[in-house]
């Protein structure tokens, strides 16, 4: 943000972008608590890669990778951290200089729906839904409040941030 010529913002536009940088700052532990999710899961319902990867779990058959199995919460898992990245990658871009308000609100709004999905969506995949949850899934499942706490403080500062963009000025 300090950088030389054209990479400087103006100073009207730094509110903006400490907050966004503050919001994809955030998709760091998210990750972690998704990779905290996957091993809950792998605890919880294999014993052995092969049982996750039968392929009577991957048809959807008994096995653990049925509606609710490994494979399934696996590839929930996937989702919402892909559309994490993308959307971290989108708000990367809108943060060039000079910064298009228009840009950054529609980059910073995706980013922040992400984040709070994969917030919320880490809960069924590390296995708070279990009546008796694995010790893996208690830890996953600690770490995703701290996701969740994360994300909810993001979207005040950013939500803030987006509305004194707005207000202070037009879009460019």
């Amino acid at each position: 943000m300090n950088g030389g010529g054209e990479e400087r913002y103006p100073a009207g536009d730094l509110p903006l972008a400490r907050a966004c940088l503050d919001a994809a700052a955030a998709v760091r532990p998210t990750f972690k608590a998704a990779l905290d999710a996957l091993d809950a899961a792998a605890a919880a319902e294999a014993t052995s890669l092969a049982e996750v990867i039968s392929p009577d779990a991957a048809s959807g058959g008994s096995g653990s990778g049925g509606s609710g199995g490994g494979l399934a919460r696996v590839g929930a898992v996937w989702a919402l951290c892909q559309g994490l990245g993308a959307a971290t990658t989108s708000l990367g871009n809108a943060l060039y200089p000079p910064l298009v308000p228009r840009e950054v609100r529609a980059a910073a709004a995706a980013l922040l729906a992400a984040g709070c999905a994969a917030a919320a969506g880490l809960a069924h995949a590390a296995g708070d839904d279990r009546p008796w949850p694995t010790p893996a899934a208690t830890a996953a499942s600690a770490e995703r409040r701290k996701v969740s706490k994360v994300w909810a403080g993001v979207a005040k500062k950013l939500t803030e941030a987006l509305d004194a963009a707005s207000d202070g000025a037009g879009d460019k």
